[in-house]
């Protein structure tokens, strides 16, 4: 069984002697392969765009976010988390770059292999078309070749009755000139017959062989495609494999910051950095002043309090004011 285009998309049949039918097929899969190139190129760039886009983002993140100042080992793990995430952003940078770098390998593959293939295109269309017009002159050869042989046979029937029946001589001069005019018909309509199966023949071998070189071209570039894209592929994913690595590097050494945090000890250093004291203030206490002013008239002298002079008194927990009271 053959498994090489060559030899795999031929025609044996002489009703399709110039078709295209198994070039036809190849150069469809061609196309094919060509959008195939285009789609991985723009798939490739749109995913170099993510990663640039998705590195800027974590930059201005952690550039325009302030978050604010916390306990103990937590402050220390958000700090760290921060930086951990600008060297995110640098893995996935770097990503892109790798990625764009693969878009441009594959873009070049790409443009060299369409102008092959056009250049194959085009030879197999100019043969093909050369082909095509000689194979229909020489069908149309042929179809005069057998109107000439068989005016032939005619004539030299009706020249050989002239010997069995008394025919005059002008009659069977008229015949015999006819009958030679017929055989110089068939001899050229013969030779122009030949002539153009030998042309179609040496037009028909350069088609094949245009044929066959474009099958043997169309496989190579298959081949190179294939095994480009293959390795293009897996570039791209030991590429992202590697940034996940880095990125869990990153990761573990935040993790590592927080396995440190003890609950306990961040409240601890919390109060011994900014404790006030542990004495609670004493409670404010109710003063009547009624019994206020008794005391305060034990305390005095009798005149003074006969005045009403009652401006100046001071309770406790109380800033100092004056009363103004009526009632003695």
């Amino acid at each position: 069984m053959a498994y090489s285009f060559v030899d795999s998309f031929w025609v044996n049949n002489i009703e399709e002697y110039i078709s295209t039918t198994g070039f036809d097929i190849v150069w469809k899969r061609m196309k094919g392969s060509q959008k195939l190139g285009k789609d991985v190129e723009e798939y490739l760039k749109s995913l170099a765009k993510i990663e640039n886009e998705y590195s800027k983002s974590l930059n201005r993140l952690n550039k325009g976010s302030e978050i604010g100042e916390d306990l103990g080992v937590m402050g220390q793990s958000w700090i760290k988390l921060k930086y951990e995430f600008d060297q995110v952003a640098s893995t996935h940078e770097e990503l892109s770059s790798v990625l764009s770098s693969q878009v441009e390998k594959i873009k070049t593959m790409n443009e060299v292999q369409d102008e092959k293939k056009r250049k194959c295109k085009e030879s197999v269309r100019k043969c093909h078309s050369h082909n095509s017009t000689l194979y229909n002159r020489t069908l149309n050869a042929e179809k005069v070749y057998k109107q000439k042989f068989l005016e032939n046979i005619q004539c030299k029937k009706q020249y050989e009755s002239t010997k069995s029946f008394a025919v005059s001589t002008k009659d069977t001069e008229k015949l015999f000139n006819k009958h030679i005019k017929a055989v110089q018909g068939k001899e050229n309509a013969d030779a122009l017959y030949k002539n153009l199966v030998d042309q179609l023949e040496e037009s028909h071998k350069a088609f094949e062989w245009e044929i066959h070189q474009a099958l043997i071209e169309f496989q190579k570039l298959e081949e190179e495609r294939i095994d480009m894209q293959r390795n293009l592929l897996w570039v791209v994913l030991n590429a992202r494999s590697q940034v996940s690595v880095e990125e869990d590097k990153c990761y573990e050494n935040v993790r590592k910051t927080l396995e440190q945090c003890d609950i306990q000890r961040d409240i601890i250093d919390f109060i011994s950095n900014h404790q006030t004291g542990s004495t609670r203030p004493a409670y404010l206490k109710y003063h009547n002043l009624d019994e206020t002013r008794k005391e305060i008239q034990v305390s005095h002298a009798q005149e003074s309090l006969s005045d009403g002079d009652y401006c100046s008194i001071q309770f406790p927990n109380s800033k100092k004011f004056n009363l103004d009271l009526d009632d003695p």
